[in-house]
C-alpha cells in the first residue's frame, strides 16, 4: 500500500510520477509533503545514525558532501539508496526521492534484496555486479549507469551515479550506496 493512501481523505494526494521524459532538475519529493509526522522512518534512531554514516562515508570516499542532517538527507532531491553487507544484500536506506522513483514505501524497500531493483536479465545483473565489485575495491565509482525497474514495472536508466562503499571512520564496511545523478524513463 502506498504511504499516501493511509492518510485522511482531506490530506490525500497521489505522488507525482518521478519519471518524466526529461528532467531539467530534480523535482521536490512528493513524499516530503504527504507523510504524516508520526510516519517518518528516516528519523528512527537506527536510520538517522545510518544517514549520518552515509554522509560521512560519502565525503571520505569522494571528497564531496551530502547533508548530514537525517531530515535534509531524506529530502535531498537526488535519489539515494544503500544496501547492507549480506551475501544477498538487502536495502537498508532510501530517501524520499528514491522511494518515489522505485514506487515503494520504506518498509517494503528496506526488505528488498538490492539485486531486485534491477531487471533479472543476466547482462543487466552482470553489469551491476561488476560495478559493485569495482566500488568495493576502489572505494567508489563515478559515472555509474544501469537499467532499473520500479515495483510497478516501470523501467528507467540511472546515470551520472556515484556508487560507493559505506565505511565508518575505522574502515569497517557497512554496505554500499548510490547517489543517482539522472534518470531517463525507458
Amino acid at each position: 500500500m502506498a504511504a499516501w493512501s493511509a492518510l485522511p481523505s482531506s490530506r490525500k494526494s497521489a505522488p507525482a510520477s518521478p519519471c518524466r521524459k526529461s528532467w531539467p532538475s530534480w523535482p521536490a519529493s512528493p513524499l516530503a509533503r504527504i507523510l504524516p509526522d508520526r510516519a517518518q522512518p528516516h528519523l528512527a534512531p537506527e536510520a538517522a545514525a545510518y544517514a549520518a554514516l552515509l554522509a560521512d562515508s560519502f565525503h571520505r570516499q569522494t571528497g564531496q558532501t551530502l547533508p548530514t542532517d537525517p531530515a535534509a538527507l531524506w529530502l535531498h532531491p537526488q535519489p539515494l539508496v544503500s544496501h547492507g553487507t549480506e551475501a544477498d544484500p538487502i536495502f537498508r536506506y532510501a530517501n524520499a526521492a528514491a522511494l518515489a522513483l522505485w514506487q515503494m514505501d520504506w518498509p517494503s524497500f528496506t526488505q528488498l534484496p538490492s539485486r531486485r531493483s534491477a531487471e533479472a536479465d543476466p547482462d543487466i545483473q552482470s553489469n551491476r555486479s561488476a560495478l559493485l565489485a569495482a566500488a568495493l575495491t576502489q572505494g567508489h565509482v563515478a559515472d555509474y549507469q544501469g537499467i532499473r525497474i520500479s515495483a510497478k514495472g516501470r523501467r528507467f536508466r540511472i546515470s551520472n551515479t556515484i556508487l560507493w562503499t559505506v565505511t565508518d571512520a575505522m574502515g569497517q564496511k557497512h554496505g554500499q550506496a548510490a547517489l543517482i545523478g539522472s534518470v531517463t524513463p525507458l
